[in-house]
C-alpha cells in the first residue's frame, strides 16, 4: 500500500464531505506507518491485512456517509428509511407525516417557514423554539416534516411580526387589518433533502 494509496482515500473521504470517514483514515494511516516500522512482521503481511482492512472501511464509510449526507436533520432525527409514508397532502388534522417544498424561511432566525404541500401552503413552526432551520439557502428544498397539523388563526399582531421577520415593506404590514386562517405545523423534526 502506497502513500499515494493513502492520498488518494484522503481525497475521496473529504469530496464525500464525510468528516467521520477522514478521521478514521487518520487513524488507519497512522497505524499503517507505526506497523510498518515495526519488526514484528514482515512488511508485505502488515501492507496485505492493511489495505482489506482499509477496503473495507472505505465501503462501510462510503455508504454510511452518502446515505447520512442526502438530508439535513433538525430537531428530532427521524427515521427516513420509508419515505412513503410521508404524504404529499394533508389528510387529516393531528400527527402527520408529510413533505412538500420550502418557500421561504424567517431571514432572522430560521424560527418558522412556508411549506408548499400539494396546494397547500402550510406555516411550519418548531415545537418548543428547540431547533431553527437554516435562514438561506433552503428555498426550494424538499423537505420532510413530522408534527402536529391544526388550522390555526393567526392574529394581526403575530401576522405583522411575521411580515417585519420577512422584511415586507411598511406599506404591505400596515394594510394587515383582519386575522387569517391558516394551515399550521408545529414539527418536532424536519429532515431537508441536499
Amino acid at each position: 500500500m502506497s502513500t499515494h494509496f493513502l492520498a488518494s482515500v484522503k481525497l475521496s473521504l473529504r469530496k464525500m464531505g464525510c468528516f467521520y470517514g477522514y478521521l478514521l483514515y487518520r487513524v488507519v494511516r497512522k497505524a499503517y506507518f507505526e506497523m510498518k516500522i515495526s519488526l514484528l512482521c514482515p512488511a508485505e503481511n502488515i501492507e496485505m491485512k492493511l489495505k482489506t482492512l482499509l477496503i473495507n472501511l472505505i465501503l462501510l464509510l462510503f455508504f454510511n456517509c452518502k446515505n447520512n449526507s442526502r438530508f439535513d436533520f433538525f430537531g428530532e432525527k427521524k427515521d427516513l428509511t420509508n419515505l412513503d409514508s410521508y404524504n404529499l397532502n394533508i389528510n387529516e388534522m393531528g400527527p402527520n407525516n408529510i413533505k412538500g417544498e420550502i418557500i421561504d424561511v424567517c431571514p432572522k432566525k430560521g424560527c418558522w417557514m412556508n411549506v408548499l404541500v400539494e396546494t397547500d401552503t402550510v406555516f411550519v413552526k418548531f415545537k418548543d423554539y428547540a431547533f431553527f432551520v437554516p435562514k438561506q439557502g433552503v428555498e426550494g428544498k424538499t423537505i420532510y416534516m413530522t408534527g402536529e397539523i391544526n388550522n390555526d388563526t393567526i392574529s394581526v399582531e403575530m401576522l405583522k411580526h411575521y411580515a417585519e421577520d420577512a422584511n415586507k415593506s411598511h406599506s404591505y404590514i400596515n394594510s394587515i387589518t383582519e386575522p387569517k386562517i391558516k394551515l399550521n405545523m408545529i414539527a418536532d423534526g424536519v429532515a431537508i433533502k441536499n
